[in-house]
């Protein structure tokens, strides 16, 4: 036989060349932008590494079955024909048994503009369960008018009947097209283009009869689902093989609503399912049950299709022509469905119902995990993929209060939005691939972004994931920050009494005029104009009752986690600069100012950061009844300036909320000391020296309300809040001085401590009150924080050393070790050195 091609060359670019006749074509490429029209003899038509693009004004003419194989993705706007006479038919040269084969790694489009008329030969010679055109790779066919048609068996007749489209096990079939034919699909059928989309076909549809793995593809988002539209009376719709339902893009589901997947509108079609299986690929679904519409649950969301579907009688049940699903959230407590009849309008009642109970996203996060993965597979999971998906976590990828209390407001707000679909909300903007509108999130009481969040955390893939997620929203690290804060002020506290010790103090010196009579050191008469017959007149240097007080201390510290919370490390570094005047011996005053910074990091949970700058001021007295006693008392007044980077990051979501708030803090204490000397000649510079000591102490911190920025929907809002500790300390210090020259010792001390905070285990100093700040409607949610505990145990080690009479350098390190933390505490500087910065008296 002769294969002739006949191509109009004037009219295409230079791509191809053009025998009248050839054995078989290989095109590179065939662009049809001018083309008029191909004839095509032959059986084979390949174009490797090129690709057919049709304008809408080409035409395809096929007269003998051919097999068109095509290596790029290619574009089909024209007329696919298979006459040229509109009452031929296209197999004209005796091959009624072959079909049209369309295969290749590429994928051809038929767009709507196309259309496709193939005709195939008289049913005398074509059986009727062989195929007029069989696809074995990917066609899309978004073509309103995709034709497959047979003779009767006058060949010059009219068409009277459907041809058949057979899809192979290879074979991929997609778009929102009409295909005017009988579909056998043995591959993958998938309604939609690059979207929703329903695929109609106005023929039968018969799928999976000879492959298991023969599938029917639906995508779902929040507010539809794909569709296979099945037209025209008389129909056979059997499915086997499987429905595979994704959510498109990540899109969310809407808990309640109604999708239909397959929908046979013609009279007296028949047909059912021929074992049939569901896969979910819907994440988030072990949060959900999930229902057909035969099944019991269903029969709450629409009781009349489901008692249409479950009847018994079959004048009634042949009116179930719709395949439809839906899903319930499930209550994170029992695992059960939630009523739906709760959440069925949008709003503060659906908010308020839901919030009570949480739902998917609570459920996915800290359910049962056995009962999540039971879940997960009753809805066509894989038990695999199931327990990997629901494997429970610990620390930041696992939950606790305040993950679950973020949980059930968020699923509130996805509730009021699945309840505007269900309702019946329309309009407005899309919102991304969500399938919402800004209308439906407007009548729900939440942001457009609300849902992108939902559509985000809802594209997680896991459990652990998911509580990760959580953990990056919630507040927890601001309520810990209570410790942190409270922390710098008993810090300031302890290291403004330290000051007042005498040991730190840098004495104000004047110079006097003295006279030395006989050998000893007299001040001259005040106003004497003339000296003492016997006076031998010198300056002196004499200290002044002004002492200048100057510390710095720098502590880390460590928080850990209890009960599921975060573990934390903080530091705070705190410097102070005082003035202390001596009255006499028994009474001083002094007052002091400071500066530090107090700063939250290696947040365990979530990568956060918070940092303080702190400015501070004291005023204390002192009353020394006698040489061993000292009693202090102390108030002092602290302002805190915060800042924060809160970075949020999951589900293609990546922002960074940032806030700045103050708070200010009070404090006071009463302190007391007793110094012990161990040596019969208490003036001794060597003598051993112990002190002990206790005190009360109360400090109050109260920060202001603020509201973050920088994460839309994800902002929260912090309520004001007031935490306070109330503390008794006791214990002791030892000093053993050593001395080394005449002017020169060094004074080694060691202090052990015992503190007890009475608010330290106590949630509501370290609880607040947060809300999402641009979706009000979800309500407050109570975070809890880290403290320290109610007991510490204190450590100190100094070392001082006396250079000369007036002047010494000290260092010292310290650590407290608290119930839930530790602390080490470092600082050093200089001062007056010994009896001698008793000042005057």
């Amino acid at each position: 036989m002769a294969f002739l091609v006949h191509l109009q060359c004037s009219a295409v670019v230079a791509i191809v060349n053009c025998p009248e006749r050839a054995q078989f074509i290989k095109f590179r490429s065939l662009k049809q932008a001018a083309l008029q029209s191909i004839w095509l003899f032959q059986e084979s038509l390949n174009i490797k590494a090129g690709r057919i693009d049709g304008s809408r004004d080409s035409t395809i003419k096929l007269l003998a079955p051919t097999v068109i194989e095509i290596d790029r993705d290619s574009l089909i706007a024209g007329r696919l024909d298979g006459s040229s006479n509109s009452i031929s038919h296209f197999d004209d040269f005796g091959k009624y048994y072959k079909p049209i084969t369309l295969r290749g790694s590429g994928e051809t489009t038929f767009t709507n503009t196309s259309s496709v008329l193939l005709r195939s030969a008289t049913t005398q010679q074509r059986a009727a369960t062989s195929p007029d055109l069989q696809i074995e790779g990917r066609a899309k066919i978004n073509s309103k008018d995709f034709k497959l048609k047979r003779y009767t068996t006058n060949p010059f007749a009219l068409d009277v009947a459907n041809g058949n489209l057979s899809i192979t096990s290879t074979g991929q079939v997609s778009g929102d097209g009409v295909i005017t034919a009988n579909v056998w699909n043995e591959g993958n059928v998938s309604p939609g283009d690059n979207g929703i989309g329903t695929l109609t076909v106005d023929g039968d549809y018969i799928q999976g009869i000879s492959n298991p793995s023969a599938s029917l593809n639906i995508d779902v988002n929040g507010s539809d689902s794909d569709l296979l539209k099945i037209t025209g009376p008389n129909r056979v719709a059997l499915l086997g093989g499987k429905l595979n339902i994704s959510s498109y893009q990540g899109a969310p589901i809407s808990a309640n609503k109604i999708y239909t997947a397959i929908d046979v509108t013609g009279a007296d079609s028949t047909g059912g399912e021929i074992g049939l299986t569901t896969s979910l690929n819907v994440i988030g679904s072990s949060g959900f049950t999930f229902a057909r519409e035969t099944d019991k649950l269903f029969g709450k969301i629409d009781p009349n299709y489901y008692a249409t579907c479950t009847s018994s009688d079959p004048n009634i049940q042949k009116n179930c022509t719709k395949l439809q699903f839906a899903w319930v959230m499930n209550d994170p407590t029992t695992s059960q469905p939630l009523n739906p009849n709760t959440t069925k309008l949008p709003g503060k009642e659906t908010i308020a119902n839901v919030k009570n109970t949480g739902g998917a996203i609570t459920t996915a996060s800290s359910g049962n995990p056995n009962s999540n993965t039971n879940t997960c597979t009753s809805n066509g999971g894989s038990a695999s993929a199931c327990q990997q998906q629901n494997k429970p976590g610990t620390g930041a990828s696992g939950n606790n209060n305040n993950t679950v209390a973020i949980a059930k407001a968020l699923d509130a707000g996805w509730a009021s939005v699945s309840a505007a679909v269900t309702s019946g909300v329309t309009g407005g903007k899309a919102i991304g691939t969500t399938g919402y509108t800004t209308n439906q999130t407007s009548a729900a009481l939440v942001t457009p972004d609300f849902a992108n969040v939902i559509a985000a955390l809802f594209a997680v893939p896991t459990r652990q994931q998911l509580n990760q997620a959580l953990h990056s929203i919630s507040a927890e690290p601001y309520a810990s920050m209570q410790s942190v804060a409270l922390e710098a002020m008993e810090q300031f506290r302890a290291n403004t009494l330290a000051l007042t010790s005498g040991t730190k103090a840098i004495p104000f010196i004047a110079e006097e005029e003295v006279c030395t009579v006989d050998g000893n050191v007299e001040p001259r008469a005040d106003g004497a104009q003339q000296l003492q017959p016997d006076c031998k007149p010198r300056t002196v240097q004499r200290l002044t009752p002004w002492s200048l007080l100057i510390d710095g201390t720098n502590t880390q510290a460590t928080l850990k986690g209890t009960n599921d919370l975060a573990s934390l490390d903080y530091n705070i570094f705190s410097s102070s600069y005082g003035l202390q005047y001596d009255f006499n011996r028994n009474w001083s005053a002094g007052a002091a100012f400071g500066y530090g910074r107090a700063n939250l990091y290696n947040y365990e949970y979530a990568d956060v950061r918070i940092e303080s700058s702190t400015y501070s001021g004291a005023a204390w007295g002192i009353y020394r009844p006698s040489e061993s006693w000292k009693f202090t008392a102390l108030a002092g007044y602290m302002n805190l300036q915060y800042e924060s980077d809160r970075n949020i990051n999951f589900g293609g979501i990546n922002r960074t909320a940032n806030a700045n708030w103050s708070g200010n803090g009070f404090t006071a204490a009463l302190a007391a000391e007793y110094d012990w000397v161990l040596s019969s000649d208490k003036t001794s510079r060597s003598a051993v020296r112990i002190k002990p000591n206790t005190f009360f102490s109360y400090a109050l911190h109260n920060q202001g309300a603020f509201s973050g920025t920088g994460a839309d929907s994800l902002n929260l809002a912090l309520n004001s809040h007031t935490a306070d500790s109330l503390i008794y300390g006791i214990g002791f210090q030892i000093e053993t001085p050593i001395v080394t020259g005449k002017t020169s010792r060094l004074i080694p001390r060691l202090s052990l401590g015992y503190e007890c905070d009475f608010n330290g285990d106590s949630n509501e100093e370290h609880q607040l009150t947060a809300s999402f700040a641009e979706v009000p409607a979800l309500g407050s949610i109570d975070v809890l924080g880290q403290n320290r505990g109610a007991n510490a145990l204190d450590v100190g080690l100094s070392l001082e050393y006396e250079t000369s009479e007036t002047l010494s350098l000290y260092a010292g390190v310290g650590g407290a070790f608290w119930s839930n933390g530790n602390e080490l505490s470092y600082g050093g500087g200089s001062s007056c050195a010994g009896e001698s910065c008793r000042g005057m008296f």
